[in-house]
C-alpha cells in the first residue's frame, strides 16, 4: 500500500484544515488507485482516535469538490476518476455548462434531462462523456449537487384555483417554483414575490416553495430595482455585529497611531473625483525634482488599520468583495460610517493612508519608489468636472479658484500624458468605448440618458492609479510574499486565428498569432481609428480576449502589456485591494513574512481572489442590468419613433442596433423581409441570400422601435 510523505495534521486554524495539500498531492500519484476511509487511515497514520475528525476533514474536502467519494464508499481526486467540479451556469433555453474549478479545462455542456435537478448556480460534480474527437465539445451529467445555491428565488406569481408558480426573475434558472395554495401567503397573481425553496427539483419534477415575501406590484416605483437586488442576491443590510464594530470605530485618529507613521500632513495634496463621490480612497502630491524628474505620490486609504483580521467587518467585506454601483443606489463593501466617513480621504481632515511616492523620469521610467504607512491631510477635492474646464476650456473663474493649486495641475496633466504614451508605446490595448449615464428623479424615473467616456481629468487619475499599482505588484512579487495580483491571461491562439481570418476580409493583418503581444493589437486600433470598421475591429477584438481577475499568481496582464499588476488603490470599495494592504503592512513591521503568516496566506489568498472574482462578475452583471432596465423605461414613450443607429452585434436570429444614447435593441431577421439573410461568422456579417446585401457590425442604419419587454429587457426595432 502507498504511504503518504507526510503526517496529515488535522487542526484547524480558521477556516484551513493543515493537511489538505499533502491529500490531494497523494491521491495524484500515478500509482495511487481509490481508497476506502480506512485505508487512508493506514497510509496517514491516523489513530482509531482520530478517526471522527479524519472523516469529517475527507468530508468538508467533499464539499469543497477537492476529492470525490463514490458509490463504493472510495476517495480519490476528480480528474482522476474522469469527473470535473465546478459551477453550472444555466441558459435560458433549458441546457447549462459546468464552469469548472479547473480554470485549464474546458467547459462541459450538460443536456435539460442531464442536469438532474441540478440548477444555475449550485455547485455539482459532473461525470465527464468520453470526447468521440479533439475538437468537440466536452458533454457531461451532473452526478452530484454538493452545494445549492439558490435557497430563495424572485420572480411572478402566476395563480390558478387551487395552486399557482413563481417564474424566476433570473431567466438562467428555467424551473418554475410549484406554490402549494397554503403556501402562497396571500399573494396575488401577477405580483412579484420571493419564494423560499421546500423541496430541491428532480429529474422531473419542479422545485416547490413558499412565499415568504410579497415585494410589490410589478410597475410600482422600487420594484423593479428590488428585484434585481435580490436576483443577484446582493446584500443590502449590515448584520448587527457589523455595525456595532463599525459604531466602535473612533472617527479620530489615535495620536500613537500618527506618532508611528510618516507624516505628510504638510504635503499638497488633492483628490480628483466625480461630483457625486462620497467614499474618496486615493489622493495624489506630485512635485517637479530639480534633476527635471517627476515625484509622484499616490496616497490610499488606509482602510486594512480598521477592519481588522478575524473581525465582523472583515467577513463581511470579504463576503461582499466589492461595492455594487447600482443606477439608482450603492451598495457598499463597508459601512457608511467607515466609507464615507473615518476612511474617506476627505480634505482638511487628517487621514491614515498607504503611500507610494514615485520618481519617475520625462520618459516616463519610475527610478525610485517607496511604500509606507503614513498620516495625510488632503488640501483640495477637486472633481472631474472642474478640472476638464481648466485644462480643456481655459476656465479663468476656476483657475483662479485653484490659483494655489495651478502648477500642480498642469503638472499632473503632463505627467499623465507622459505615462500614456509609454504605456501605448509598450502595448497597452487601449479601448475607449463611451458609457451610458442615467440621471433619475427622486422618485427613481428616467429623466434623461447620456453618454459620456475619458475626460483629460479622468485619464490623469487613470494613469496615476495604473503606474501605482504596478508599483506596488512589482515590489511585493520582489519581495517574495503571497500577494493577490490582477491578471489578464493570454488570449486562446484558436480566438486570434479567427480573429485573424476575420481582419483578412477586411484587408488587415496581425503580426503572428502564436503566442501574440498586446502591442500588435493596439497598433491595429490606431490603424483604424477614425475608419469606418473602427466600431466593428474593436468589437471583435474585445470578444477575442479574455476576463481580468484576481489571482494569488503572478501570470501579468496582457491587456496593460504589463508584467506586474495589482489592485492597490481602491480597498474601501475592493477586498483584495485591502487585503494587499494588510500584506504590505504585515511585511513593513520586519521586512518578511513569518513562516506561519505566510503559509496561512499561501492557502487563503487562492480563495479570496476566486471569490472576489466571482463578487466582481456578480456586481457588473447586476449593475449593466439596473441601466438597461432605466434605458427601456425611457424608450416606452418613443415607440413607432424613428431613430439613427449603428449595428453593434450580429446573430443568426438578426442584428443589434444602438442608438446615440447608448439603447441597444435587436431586428430580428424575420422582419427583413426584402432578402432572405445568412448569418457568416466568420466574415461577422449578416449577408442576403438573393441580393447579396450586408450588413457589418458598424454600420449605420436607420430603425424604428416597435415593442419593448421590460421583464426580458428586450427591445425591438424595424428596419427602415
Amino acid at each position: 500500500m502507498l504511504k503518504a510523505k507526510a503526517k496529515c495534521r488535522t487542526e484547524r486554524i480558521d477556516e484551513y484544515m493543515p493537511g489538505k495539500n499533502e491529500v490531494i498531492a497523494f491521491m495524484r500519484e500515478e500509482a495511487y488507485r481509490p481508497m476506502t476511509l480506512k485505508d487512508l487511515m493506514e497510509a496517514f497514520d491516523i489513530s482509531f482516535h482520530e478517526k471522527e475528525i479524519f472523516e469529517g476533514f475527507l468530508r468538508q474536502m467533499e464539499l469543497e469538490g477537492k476529492v470525490v467519494k463514490t458509490r463504493m464508499k472510495r476517495y480519490g481526486v476528480p480528474e482522476r476518476m474522469n469527473l470535473a467540479v465546478g459551477k453550472i451556469q444555466g441558459h435560458p433555453k433549458g441546457f447549462a455548462f459546468l464552469l469548472p474549478d479547473d480554470r485549464d479545462t474546458s467547459d462541459v455542456y450538460i443536456t435539460r434531462q442531464d442536469l438532474n435537478g441540478a440548477m444555475h448556480d449550485d455547485y455539482v460534480v459532473v461525470r465527464v462523456y468520453a470526447q468521440t474527437s479533439p475538437d468537440k465539445r466536452r458533454e457531461g451529467e451532473v452526478i452530484r449537487i454538493l452545494k445549492r445555491a439558490n435557497q430563495r428565488i424572485v420572480g411572478v406569481y402566476e395563480r390558478s384555483r387551487k395552486f399557482g408558480f413563481v417564474i424566476p426573475a433570473n431567466k438562467r434558472i428555467v424551473q418554475d417554483i410549484y406554490i402549494d395554495q397554503s403556501d402562497s401567503n396571500g399573494a396575488k397573481d401577477g405580483q412579484v414575490v420571493e419564494v423560499e425553496i421546500m423541496h430541491w427539483p428532480e429529474k422531473r419534477r419542479n422545485p416547490e416553495g413558499k412565499i415568504v415575501e410579497i415585494i410589490g406590484n410589478q410597475g410600482d416605483p422600487g420594484t423593479d430595482i428590488e428585484v434585481i437586488i435580490r436576483k443577484y442576491d446582493l446584500p443590502q443590510e449590515f448584520s448587527q455585529d457589523v455595525i456595532d464594530e463599525a459604531e466602535a470605530i473612533s472617527q479620530s485618529i489615535p495620536p500613537e497611531e500618527i506618532k508611528r507613521r510618516q507624516d505628510l500632513r504638510d504635503v499638497k495634496m488633492v483628490t480628483i473625483d466625480g461630483a457625486d463621490a462620497k467614499d474618496l480612497d486615493d489622493a495624489v502630491s506630485i512635485e517637479r525634482l530639480q534633476n527635471g524628474h517627476y515625484k509622484l505620490g499616490v496616497h490610499i486609504a488606509d482602510v486594512s488599520f480598521y477592519v481588522k483580521e478575524g473581525s465582523a467587518l472583515n467577513r463581511e467585506a470579504l463576503e461582499r468583495a466589492t461595492s455594487v454601483y447600482l443606477v439608482d443606489r450603492v451598495i457598499p463593501m463597508l459601512p457608511k460610517r467607515l466609507s464615507n466617513g473615518i476612511c474617506s480621504l476627505n480634505a482638511g481632515e487628517d487621514r491614515l493612508s498607504m503611500s507610494v511616492f514615485m520618481e519617475i523620469t520625462p520618459q516616463g521610467k519610475v527610478v525610485e519608489h517607496e511604500i509606507f504607512e503614513s498620516v495625510i491631510c488632503v488640501d483640495e477635492r477637486l472633481t472631474y468636472e472642474d478640472v476638464t474646464k481648466m485644462l480643456e476650456e481655459d476656465d479663468q473663474a476656476l483657475w483662479e479658484r485653484y490659483q494655489h493649486l495651478k502648477e500642480e495641475i498642469l503638472t499632473s496633466n503632463e505627467l499623465a500624458k507622459v505615462l500614456f504614451k509609454r504605456r501605448i508605446n509598450r502595448g497597452s490595448i487601449d479601448f475607449d468605448f463611451p458609457e451610458a449615464k442615467v440621471v433619475l428623479n427622486d422618485k427613481g424615473e428616467v429623466l434623461d440618458l447620456l453618454k459620456y467616456g475619458r475626460t483629460i481629468s479622468s485619464q490623469i487619475i487613470e494613469e496615476f492609479m495604473l503606474i501605482a499599482n504596478e508599483v506596488v505588484a512589482e515590489s511585493m512579487f520582489w519581495q517574495q510574499v503571497p500577494f493577490i495580483y490582477r491578471i489578464h491571461e493570454n488570449p486562446d491562439e484558436t480566438r486570434v486565428t479567427e480573429f485573424n481570418d476575420f481582419l483578412h476580409g477586411l484587408g488587415y493583418h496581425l503580426k503572428g498569432t502564436h503566442d501574440i503581444h498586446p502591442k500588435a493589437l493596439q497598433e491595429l486600433l490606431q490603424k483604424v481609428e477614425g475608419q469606418q470598421e473602427e466600431k466593428l475591429i474593436n468589437t471583435v477584438m474585445l470578444r477575442s480576449l479574455k476576463q481580468a481577475k484576481y489571482s494569488a499568481s503572478h501570470e501579468g496582464h496582457f491587456g496593460l502589456a504589463a508584467v506586474y499588476y495589482s489592485h492597490f488603490t481602491s480597498p474601501i470599495r475592493r477586498y483584495p485591494d485591502l487585503m494587499i494592504h494588510r500584506i504590505i503592512r504585515e511585511w513593513k513591521k520586519k521586512g518578511r513574512l513569518s513562516k506561519k503568516k505566510a503559509e496561512y496566506w499561501e492557502n487563503h489568498l487562492p480563495v479570496i481572489a476566486q471569490v472576489s472574482s466571482e463578487r466582481e462578475r456578480r456586481a457588473v452583471e447586476a449593475e449593466r442590468e439596473t441601466v438597461e432596465l432605466k434605458q427601456m423605461e425611457f424608450m416606452q414613450d418613443q415607440i413607432g419613433e424613428e431613430f439613427e443607429g449603428i449595428i453593434s452585434g450580429l446573430a443568426n436570429y438578426g442584428m443589434y442596433v444602438e442608438l446615440e444614447n447608448l439603447v441597444e435593441g435587436l431586428v430580428h431577421v424575420s422582419t427583413m423581409l426584402d432578402d432572405y439573410y445568412h448569418y457568416h461568422d466568420k466574415k461577422f456579417a449578416l449577408i442576403g441570400e438573393r441580393t447579396g446585401k450586408t450588413y457589418r457590425i458598424g454600420d449605420m442604419v436607420k430603425v424604428r422601435l416597435e415593442r419593448i419587454n421590460l421583464d426580458e429587457r428586450k427591445l425591438d426595432f424595424v428596419l427602415l
